[in-house]
């Protein structure tokens, strides 16, 4: 089954195939969940922000304006902060989850889409998809 939804996030109770949706900002790409807090992030590309979502409640707590075109996200969840690449700017921006603030920009390589973090290490490392 493939579900597509142009500004909602589908959520599906695996156990009993269980649907409902939350509405998000424009063209939400991709999903990163703290499972120690069980917020989620998603990157809103035609929106240039982010939508925080407290997954237990089903809402969503904060939309966050970042850069260009975000597309990917990480969580790195020991330090409670998310990396989102803002692919049309060549930037990636550190979010505190705990206040839900940008706390840093961070310039990188031509269209940053992958990110993966390394939780022993708390390092973060970006694919590029245009280098």
């Amino acid at each position: 089954m493939i579900l597509r939804h142009l500004k909602y996030l589908a959520l599906i109770l695996l156990s009993v195939f269980l649907l409902s949706s939350i509405p998000l900002e424009l063209n939400p790409k991709s999903i990163a969940i703290n499972p120690s807090t069980d917020i989620s992030v998603i990157p809103n590309e035609m929106s240039d922000s982010v939508s925080i979502i407290d997954m237990s409640t089903q809402k969503v707590i904060s939309t966050i304006p970042v850069g260009k075109a975000p597309k990917g996200v990480s969580i790195d969840k020991a330090l409670n902060l998310a990396v989102i690449g803002n692919s049309h700017d060549n930037i990636v921006s550190l979010i505190d989850m705990n206040t839900y603030r940008v706390i840093a920009v961070i310039p990188v390589g031509k269209s940053p889409e992958g990110i993966a973090i390394d939780s022993l290490t708390h390092r973060a490392f970006v694919a590029n998809h245009k280098d």
